[in-house]
C-alpha cells in the first residue's frame, strides 16, 4: 500500500496545486479523496488503469446507494427490521469476541497435556522420515563432498550440514524438511531413504530429472502407526484447545447475561 499511497497522494497534491478540485471523484456531495482510494485497495502496486478502475467502481456503487436512498427503500418498516436485525447481530458477535480475546490463552503446557493425553488422535498413517539434503548443478562439487563422507568412519548428526554449508552456494539447494511420506521423494531414492538402515547414512549421489545432483541424510525414521512428534500438531492442538475453550466461555457469557437480566416467560 506504500505505493499506492504515494501515487495517490501525490495525484490529489497535483489537483490542489493546479487550483483543481482536492478529490478524485464525487457523486453528489459525497466525495472519494485519495485516502479513501487507498482504504479500497490493498495491492501494494497501482498502475493509471488500475486507479481508474478504483475510481469508477466507487462511483458505480456510490451512485447505486444514492438511487436506493433516492428509493426511500431505507424507511421501509421490513429493511429497518432487518437492518436493526442486524445492527444486533453484529453488537452481539462483537461483545463476545471483545471478551474471547481478552479471555483466551493457551499455554505451552495445555498443548503437550492435551498431546500426552490424546496419542491416539496424533499417529502417522503411513511412514514418515526427516531429512538434511543437499542438491548441485555442478558435477564436481558433489563428487568431492561425496568423497569426503566416505572417508568419515562414523558420521554424526551435525557432520551433514557442518560439510555441506560452506561449500554451497546460491545455486544450490540444502535444507532440513519436514516429516514426509515416500511420495514426497523421487522413485529411484525413496526405497534407500525409507530403509530402516538409512538412518544416520548418505544417500546418493543421484542425478535427478531436473539436473541436479542430490546427497540425503536421513535423520529420522517413522514407521506407520507411530506418534507424530508434538512439533508437528502444536499449532493444531492450539486450534482445538481454542474452539473449545471459546465454546465454553460463550456459554459462561450466555449465562452470566441471563443472570443480570430481568427475564420474564
Amino acid at each position: 500500500s506504500k505505493y499506492i499511497y504515494i501515487f495517490l497522494i501525490s495525484y490529489s497534491c497535483c489537483l490542489s496545486c493546479s487550483g483543481e478540485k482536492d478529490y478524485l471523484a464525487r457523486v453528489n456531495q459525497t466525495k472519494l479523496t485519495s485516502q479513501d482510494a487507498i482504504a479500497l485497495q490493498p495491492s501494494t502496486q497501482i498502475s493509471s488503469a488500475m486507479r481508474e478502475k478504483i475510481i469508477q467502481d466507487w462511483v458505480d456503487r456510490e451512485a447505486l446507494y444514492h438511487a436506493a436512498l433516492k428509493s426511500g427503500i431505507d424507511r421501509e418498516p421490513a429493511f429497518v427490521t432487518q437492518m436493526e436485525k442486524l445492527r444486533r447481530e453484529i453488537l452481539i458477535q462483537k461483545f463476545i469476541d471483545n471478551d474471547l480475546e481478552q479471555s483466551i490463552t493457551i499455554s505451552t503446557s495445555e498443548i503437550e497435556r492435551y498431546y500426552s493425553e490424546h496419542p491416539g488422535e496424533f499417529v502417522y498413517h503411513d511412514d514418515h522420515i526427516r531429512v538434511q539434503y543437499f542438491w548441485t548443478k555442478n558435477r564436481n562439487k558433489i563428487r568431492d563432498i561425496s568423497l569426503k563422507f566416505a572417508t568419515m568412519s562414523r558420521l554424526r548428526k551435525r557432520d551433514f550440514m557442518e560439510i555441506i554449508a560452506p561449500t554451497a552456494d546460491d545455486s544450490d539447494r540444502v535444507g532440513t524438511t519436514p516429516y514426509l511420506t515416500r511420495d514426497k521423494f523421487d522413485e529411484r531414492v525413496s526405497k534407500q531413504l525409507f530403509a530402516k538402515t538409512a538412518i544416520d547414512e548418505i544417500i546418493g549421489p543421484v542425478q535427478l530429472s531436473n539436473g541436479y545432483f542430490a546427497l540425503w541424510y536421513v535423520i529420522e525414521n517413522l514407521p506407520k502407526n507411530s506418534q507424530i512428534p508434538l512439533s508437528e500438531v502444536a499449532d493444531d492442538i492450539e486450534a482445538r484447545l481454542r474452539t473449545l475453550k471459546r465454546k465454553a466461555r460463550t456459554s459462561e457469557l450466555v449465562e452470566k447475561a441471563r443472570k443480570e437480566a430481568e427475564i420474564e416467560y
